[in-house]
């Protein structure tokens, strides 16, 4: 287990201590590791919109768990997915095209 026993003290004004914050709270980080990784280099990614893109793919797992549950009931039999592999696919380009812009 890694200890941290060297304590760094800074002052700040409450402009840049609550921007600090808020980008700490952003990717929940207490603000000494926010800073710590931070300053060793280590990269921070927020992604602006991934409360909506987890939002649709929580919409997406629900249906396919409705899905699932009608055809373990045998209420369907060949559930049409292409609505859903499309969504999927859009998903999937948008979480790529992320990931290339912070490469």
């Amino acid at each position: 287990m890694r200890t941290r026993d060297k304590q760094v003290n800074i002052r700040m004004t409450e402009k840049e201590y609550n921007q600090i914050k808020k980008k700490a709270d952003r990717v929940k980080l207490n603000m000494s590791t926010y800073i710590i990784k931070s300053a060793c280099d280590k990269r921070i990614t927020v992604i602006e919109d991934f409360r909506n893109f987890h939002t649709q793919l929580t919409k997406i797992g629900n249906n396919l768990n409705q899905l699932t549950v009608l055809c373990h009931q045998g209420k369907i039999t060949s559930p049409n997915l292409k609505e859903t592999r499309k969504s999927l696919d859009d998903s999937y380009d948008a979480v790529m095209a992320v990931l290339k812009k912070y490469k």
